[in-house]
């Protein structure tokens, strides 16, 4: 028996909606062609459509938790701090553990000429 969510009007399998949040909080920023076919699979997502991937993600922007940007029939996401502490409960992650965007590079100690 698989569980499914309903999601913007969609009927999602958890585990699809599962593997769209995790992509999107371990990057922090998620992208995904405006291609509704259904087969039309998001490239870094096995066996999940570009349709299930807009559809989970208008449904963050919509309670606050995603930003959008669309340009060139892309959709560009970017989780905000509402958005990280929703997923860190979703997903049972420690407060500690943040998105790669997030992350700070450390300076090298070098000038740029």
């Amino acid at each position: 028996v698989r569980s499914l969510k309903m999601v913007a009007g969609m009927l999602m399998p958890l585990q699809q909606l599962r593997a769209v949040y995790e992509l999107l909080f371990r990057d922090g920023v998620m992208v995904a062609k405006d291609d509704p076919r259904p087969h039309s699979y998001h490239p870094e997502l096995r066996r999940v459509t570009n349709l299930q991937v807009i559809q989970a993600l208008r449904s963050l922007k919509s309670r606050g938790f995603v930003r959008e940007r669309f340009v060139w029939k892309h959709h560009y996401w970017y989780l905000t701090d509402e958005g990280i502490s929703f997923l860190q409960q979703y997903l049972h992650l420690p407060s500690d553990i943040i998105p790669v965007s997030l992350h700070r590079v450390p300076a090298t100690g070098r000038r740029v000429p």
